[in-house]
């Protein structure tokens, strides 16, 4: 770096330039020229070499001039500027000695670099190495110590100047002072970065949207708003997430920022989220220019007001559905304001009180309303004008529930009506501004409530009656909870049961009849609940109702045979809440009918010997009879007709009672057989039309209906229908008997057109010895009953259908045999 390089060159192309002229001016050709124009010319070219130098003068001058202004305008310059040598060594630097502080000799060849800053000066020697080598200008950056050992940033750049040769002769470099612009890009820097951070952590979704509305730029909370990754909502539009009833208010605002008609706008905006759910957001757009006005893109600002808006909507469904209680309120509903005159009711207060307290009534002054609809107390005295309950709201009383008022008035219809009022104050902070009294209309209720009271006292005389009943009973009456635990029992069943005293677990006793409660809870669920509630759901093990007989011994030490009747109880909701037990001492009953079963056998056998030796006689006599050729006395023929159809009655009778015995005792034995229905049918049909005489219609099928029976039972059975048929119609009556096959079973029925069975009677009739008490009378009331007992031991069903007036039909049914081998 050295001053002194302009003014060599300077010097060197002045004396340059005359001999470049001669050489310019003098040709080869000229030398053939005579000498006088030789030297005539001479004296020209002396001319013009004078003037070429006087030019040269001039130019050396006008550069000297040129050089000191650039030497001035450096010096007056922030820049720093420098020469070197063609190999890159300073010589001196007046510029950079003053800036840094160094002398010539520290500054000299690379001693300059003691200037820079450490960090710098390896980047800087090998970038300022490359430049000498490859001889090409040289720009870097770096940091100078300035002479109060501040570094500060400059730029530096150094430019060849080359020899004609094409080597480089010098460099001029500049160090120009970016300290400042480093500052405002370090600031810049930073504040993109705030801006960035606050961009991307912000609270609210900020998007750019470009004004053809493409998405150009979200943050991470614009996203998780949406549920989009980033790169999918850089992909779409602004209309595409934009709820269809928001796109066109949004576009006009928009509009508006284009147009310059406003700056900013809100507006609540509903986005579509990625899984199809809405969000509701209060959106915040405006609008960037560029430095000629042009629009860049739009920033939208959004705060999800989700949760707000679900309050808002909850907040109107709330005031909404108020607002339809107030108007579906049964009871009265009055709003005052702080001085006690009414601004509200609702549709029930002109309900109950017969007037429209909306027109005229609320218009009217408080004194005047008291005198309309005086109140009065349940004893009839009139209400003092601050008892009323207005008043009492209006003073800070809150009164429901047990607190309520009960206050008679005559309303305008002019009834006299029970009102019960509650009331409570409407406060502005402790300001009372009003109050609200509901009146409910309990006339019909404080009505029944008496009546039920007389119920109540009825009742209380019914249990005791139904108390003293109770202890009446012979029949044991035992309570039980649905936990099986006795609760009580009357005083035949203390005497029949033995069972320990009211209260105990009936778990813990020894008595049968508790197995039988045990039986009766054990198919219940309980419920949930302290109410010990239980419900039923099999119905075998929880059947409602169970008979049971047992024998025990009471507490006076007797054994009894007792029937026991076991039923459950149910609330109504069908809930079980207990059992109870009747117990019934039926040991006289049981030795009664053992005696009645004893006796049929007794009947039955003592009467079969005397039978036989009647019949021998009879029979011996008939063939005497008819054994005679001359005709005997009618009368002996009479007779003897009428022994054997008595005779035969009584063997029947006979039969029926021994049947009816080894029915009672189980030694009834059926021998079966494939048998023909329709055969056996046919045979006791004329049978039973010999017998008889009477008319009896047969339809039966052309094809044999076997069936593995007992025929002597079958038959015995299909008499006793029919000889029932013939005992309870008239004799000039039919009787019809139909035999029919379907679907493997065959059913025969017995018709008759007599008098028919009372319904009452319908279930008693197959019982041992009931006769219903019309027909011709006669035999023991056993026919059915067998009939019964046979069809069912051969696994058929037996009923009958009667109307009284209109006879009756007795059907069973019996297995058919589907193949005979």
């Amino acid at each position: 770096m050295n001053g002194s390089a302009g003014s060599k060159q300077t010097q060197t192309g002045a004396a340059d330039i005359p001999a470049r002229t001669l050489r310019a001016e003098v040709q080869p050709g000229d030398l053939s020229l005579s000498l006088a124009n030789a030297l005539g010319q001479a004296d020209e070219v002396m001319r013009r070499a004078h003037d070429a130098l006087d030019a040269a003068r001039a130019v050396e001058q006008q550069m000297r001039i040129m050089d000191d202004r650039a030497r001035a305008m450096a010096a007056a310059s922030s820049a720093i500027t420098w020469l070197t040598t063609g190999d890159g060594l300073m010589e001196d630097a007046p510029n950079w000695r003053a800036f840094t502080g160094q002398t010539v000799e520290q500054a000299r060849g690379w001693g300059w670099l003691d200037a820079t800053h450490p960090d710098d000066r390896e980047r800087v020697i090998a970038g300022w190495q490359i430049a000498l080598r490859q001889q090409l200008p040289y720009t870097d950056e770096f940091r100078v110590r300035r002479s109060d050992g501040v570094y500060l940033d400059f730029l530096t750049q150094a430019a060849p100047i080359y020899e004609d040769d094409g080597s480089v002769r010098e460099w001029v470099g500049v160090c120009i002072d970016i300290t400042q612009r480093k500052r405002l890009e370090r600031d810049l820097l930073a504040s993109e970065q705030k801006y960035r951070t606050t961009f991307e952590q912000a609270a609210t979704g900020i998007a750019h949207i470009a004004p053809d509305g493409r998405i150009v730029l979200v943050n991470d909370q614009f996203c998780r708003l949406l549920g989009y990754e980033r790169e999918e909502l850089l992909a779409l539009t602004i209309s595409a997430i934009t709820h269809a009833d928001d796109v066109a208010g949004d576009s006009a605002y928009m509009r508006d920022l284009l147009e310059n008609r406003s700056a900013t706008y809100t507006m609540e905006r509903r986005y579509w989220r990625r899984d199809g759910g809405l969000v509701w957001t209060s959106m915040t757009g405006s609008l960037v220019r560029d430095s000629d006005g042009q629009p860049l893109y739009f920033i939208s600002v959004s705060e999800d007001i989700s949760e707000r808006k679900r309050l808002e909507q909850g907040l109107a469904d709330n005031v909404a559905q108020l607002e339809a209680i107030f108007e579906a309120m049964g009871d009265a509903v009055f709003v005052y304001d702080a001085y006690g005159q009414p601004v509200r009711t609702n549709p029930a207060s002109h309900d109950i009180y017969g007037s429209d307290p909306g027109q005229s009534y609320l218009l009217l002054p408080r004194e005047e309303r008291r005198k309309r609809m005086p109140a009065y107390d349940l004893e009839g005295r009139l209400l003092a004008a601050d008892h009323r309950p207005a008043a009492r709201a209006l003073r800070g009383e809150v009164f429901r529930g047990n607190d309520a008022q009960d206050v008679r008035m005559r309303t305008a219809d002019g009834h006299l009506r029970d009102l019960n009022f509650t009331g409570a104050p409407i406060r502005s902070g402790p300001r009372i501004t009003g109050a609200v009294v509901v009146a409910r209309d309990v006339t019909e209720r404080r009505r029944l409530e008496r009546v039920a009271l007389e119920a109540e006292r009825q009742a209380a005389a019914r249990a005791s009656e139904l108390e003293a009943a109770l202890e009446a009973m012979t029949d044991g009456v035992a309570l039980y909870d649905a936990d099986g635990r006795l609760l009580r029992m009357n005083r035949a069943a203390n005497l029949y049961l033995a069972s320990p005293a009211s209260g105990a677990d009936a778990t813990e006793s020894a008595q049968p009849h508790d197995a039988l409660i045990q039986r009766l809870l054990s198919g219940c669920d309980r419920q949930d609940g302290q109410d010990g509630q239980v419900t039923c759901n099999s119905p075998d093990d929880g059947a409602s109702v169970r008979h049971e007989e047992m024998r025990a011994v009471g507490q006076d030490g007797r054994e009894r045979d007792l029937s026991l009747t076991g039923a459950t109880i149910r609330d109504s909701a069908g809930h079980v809440t207990g059992a109870v037990v009747v117990a019934r001492d039926v040991t006289e009953r049981n030795r009664l009918e053992q005696q009645r079963k004893d006796m049929l056998q007794t009947v039955g056998h003592d009467l079969v010997s005397p039978l036989q030796a009647a019949r021998v006689y009879v029979q011996r006599r008939r063939r005497l009879l008819d054994a005679q050729t001359v005709v005997q006395d009618e009368r002996d023929a009479k007779a003897l007709s009428a022994l054997e159809h008595s005779l035969g009655r009584i063997e029947r009778l006979v039969g029926d009672l021994q049947l009816a015995a080894r029915i009672e005792l189980g030694m009834l034995q059926l021998t079966c057989a494939p048998t023909d229905l329709a055969a056996l049918g046919r045979a006791e049909v004329e049978l039973a039309v010999t017998a008889t005489g009477r008319q009896i219609h047969l339809a039966t099928p052309e094809q044999p209906a076997i069936a593995e029976v007992d025929a002597s039972r079958i038959g015995q059975a299909l008499a006793n229908l029919l000889g029932n048929a013939h005992k309870y119609s008239p004799r000039e009556c039919s009787i019809w008997l139909t035999l029919q096959v379907s679907d493997g079973r065959a059913r025969i029925t017995v018709r008759d057109e007599g008098c028919g069975i009372p319904p009452a009677e319908l279930e008693r009739i197959w019982e041992q010895f009931h006769q219903v008490k019309t027909g011709s009378g006669g035999g023991l009331g056993l026919g059915l009953y067998i009939a019964r007992y046979v069809i069912e031991a051969h696994g058929g069903e037996i009923g009958v259908t009667s109307e009284v007036g209109h006879g009756s039909t007795f059907w069973f049914t019996l297995p058919l045999v589907t193949s005979l081998e």
